[in-house]
Order: C-alpha cells, then sequence, then structure tokens
C-alpha cells in the first residue's frame, strides 16, 4: 500500500514537473517564433532605417531567421537580400556559425519539450485509469501538486528575473559565456545581424518571456487553488 502512495505521488510530481515546463516553454518559444513580436522591434527600434532594408527584405530574413530556429528551415547562408542597394548574403560566416550554436539550443529546447508533453499525457493517462473511481480526490491532488510547482517556479523566476534585469548588459555576457564558445562577439559597424538584434532587442524579449512566465504561474495558483476550493465545499455537502 506503501508503495503504491509513493508511486501515485511520484505520477503526482512527474504530471506537475511536465506541466510547469510546458508553460516555461511556451513563455520561451512563443515570443521567440512571433513574427509579430519580430516587426513591432524592427519598428520600435528603427531596423529599417539602421540597416538600409526594405521591409520586405528585412521581414523575408526574420521569417527565415525563425523558421531555422523552429526547425523548419536547414540553414541561413542561403538568405540574400538588398542592403543599402547592393545585393548581398544576409549572414556572414561567423554569423551562421553563431546561429548554429542557437540553434543547438532551440533544438534542445524543443526536443525537450516534446519530451515533458510526452510524460504530461502518459502520466495524466495513468492517473485517469487507476483512479477513475476517485476523480474529484485525484483532481484535488493534481491542482494541489501544480500549484506547488507554480509557487515554487514563481518565486524562482521573479528572482532570477530582478538579478538579470539588476545588470542585463553583465546578464547577457554571462548566459553567453555558459552557452557559447568564442564566436559570439560581433560589432555592429560590421555586423547586420547585430543591427538586426540589437541589446535592446534581446531586454525585450527577454521581459517579454519572464512577464508571460510569471503571468502563467500566477493564473495556475489562483485557478488551481479557486477549483480546489470548489472541489472541498462539494465533498463537505457531499459528507453532510
Amino acid at each position: 500500500m506503501r508503495i503504491l502512495k509513493r508511486l501515485r505521488n511520484l505520477l503526482l510530481c512527474v504530471n506537475a514537473l511536465a506541466f510547469t515546463v510546458l508553460l516555461l516553454a511556451g513563455g520561451i518559444l512563443a515570443p521567440s517564433f512571433s513574427m509579430r513580436f519580430f516587426v513591432w522591434q524592427f519598428e520600435r527600434n528603427g531596423t529599417y532605417a539602421v540597416l538600409d532594408m526594405s521591409e520586405t527584405d528585412l521581414h523575408y530574413v526574420a521569417r527565415g531567421t525563425i523558421d531555422y530556429l523552429s526547425l523548419r528551415r536547414d540553414s541561413l547562408a542561403d538568405i540574400r537580400v538588398t542592403v543599402g542597394g547592393a545585393e548581398r548574403y544576409f549572414y556572414n560566416y561567423a554569423e551562421v556559425c553563431h546561429m548554429r550554436d542557437v540553434w543547438y539550443l532551440f533544438r534542445n529546447g524543443i526536443y525537450f519539450t516534446y519530451i515533458a508533453g510526452g510524460m504530461f499525457v502518459l502520466t495524466a493517462v495513468i492517473l485517469l485509469f487507476t483512479e477513475r473511481n476517485k476523480f474529484q480526490r485525484l483532481f484535488s491532488s493534481v491542482m494541489s501538486m501544480w500549484r506547488g510547482f507554480a509557487v515554487a517556479t514563481l518565486i524562482v523566476m521573479a528572482v532570477l528575473g530582478s538579478l538579470i534585469f539588476i545588470n542585463f548588459d553583465r546578464a547577457f555576457i554571462v548566459f553567453h559565456e555558459m552557452f557559447f564558445i568564442d564566436n559570439w562577439m560581433f560589432s555592429p559597424a560590421d555586423s547586420l545581424m547585430i543591427n538586426m538584434l540589437p541589446t535592446e532587442f534581446f531586454m525585450d524579449i527577454s521581459t517579454v518571456m519572464l512577464s508571460a512566465i510569471l503571468i502563467s504561474m500566477a493564473f495556475v495558483i489562483t485557478a488551481a487553488t479557486i477549483l480546489r476550493k470548489i472541489i472541498s465545499a462539494k465533498e463537505v455537502k457531499n459528507a453532510g
């Protein structure tokens, strides 16, 4: 009996962890693959004028970059556009190499998200099958576990976000030193990529990611608390 209880708690933990990972992945990947976000940044940062490119060409580069990082395009080396009246390849060799490293990060993140999704569905099916006659009890336990993981994630992300935005430039450097070797330092004077994706771009996308994650966690905490109270009220009513 004790083994079954431990197994049940393990399934609940894995389910809540997988659910939390899916929310984190959504908060990170959604803005990263949003053409609307890129266009907003181009307009906000005056990127068209900085690069001396047409909207059509710059949007083509952005779409190609999004497709590449979302595993729908094989390479960035063949993206050719008009810059300052002259036709050229947008990404140079060093930038292509760097973006390949970025691609590996996104690929691993996407695969990890798929695994989390599979674990979420698998644990949910097992729990529903084994406790099909105790649905209210199961639902209450799931909500409790989701809320616990959401509270922990909310606290961690709030602290991490605060540390990042105290000195974003330093955090940006530390991130690159952790995940990249030595091909990530580019100058705006000779890098179209850096002019398309300046520090302001990364600061804004980090803000959007963090906000999305915090809001989703707060929503889970609120929804889980309300639903547990409703279930508790029903149990008291049925017992009476």
